[in-house]
């Protein structure tokens, strides 16, 4: 899945999961079947509170699920463990592996960029990202270095810089996803909204109607 159109990947971050394993409510093997069932479209390895060992394991069970529902799955960083796991994409940021480097060096995965500004998503473009992340949109308890929050005419901007599908994330949930209209977003990523739900299933399906909306 290393080579993909604009019009697929655009298709799947309509509704993009970043995975906090310390968060969940109920098992995984549970939890990946309410998310999937509930429609998310992508999955993402963040799983950072973890040691790396139990980020694999979790990996292999959230990738089994993800490869029987044709769902991308991305490994956030960490391009062995993204090798050990086969994925899909590697999701990058500024403090990273830089992407040009990973992309040439790890060509088997797409690649996500995270962008807070326009260097960022001139950065992107410039190295055939498939995708970037534009954020953070709202505050989150999440990322404990966060860049500029960006308001929505930040958002328009940067989404109207290059052709690559962008997704929002950072502190989305299902209160604030309707203001995310009309910005150029491909899609919408959640971590908490999701990961911590007592009810996936439900709040899945409602942010997937959302992110259809946008």
């Amino acid at each position: 899945m290393c080579s993909k159109n604009r019009s697929e990947v655009a298709g799947f971050l309509k509704l993009y999961l970043v995975f906090e394993s310390s968060m969940l409510k109920i098992p995984l093997d549970e939890f990946m079947e309410q998310v999937i069932e509930g429609g998310i479209t992508a999955f993402q390895l963040r799983d950072k509170n973890v040691p790396a060992r139990k980020r694999v394991e979790n990996g292999k069970m959230a990738a089994g699920f993800c490869r029987n529902s044709n769902i991308p799955f991305i490994v956030n960083d960490r391009l062995d463990i993204a090798r050990i796991l086969k994925a899909d994409g590697v999701h990058l940021g500024d403090k990273d592996i830089p992407l040009d480097i990973a992309k040439k060096e790890f060509g088997e995965f797409f690649y996500g960029y995270s962008c807070n500004n326009p260097d960022d998503v001139k950065y992107a473009a410039a190295c055939g990202a498939a995708y970037t992340g534009i954020g953070p949109i709202f505050d989150t308890s999440t990322k404990k270095d966060l860049r500029e929050i960006l308001d929505k005419n930040k958002i328009r901007e940067l989404t109207s810089l290059s052709n690559i599908p962008s997704v929002g994330i950072g502190g989305i949930n299902r209160t604030n996803a309707d203001s995310l209209k009309d910005t150029g977003l491909q899609g919408i990523a959640v971590v908490s909204a999701i990961c911590a739900s007592e009810s996936p299933y439900e709040d899945t399906k409602i942010l997937r109607d959302l992110a259809e909306k946008l």
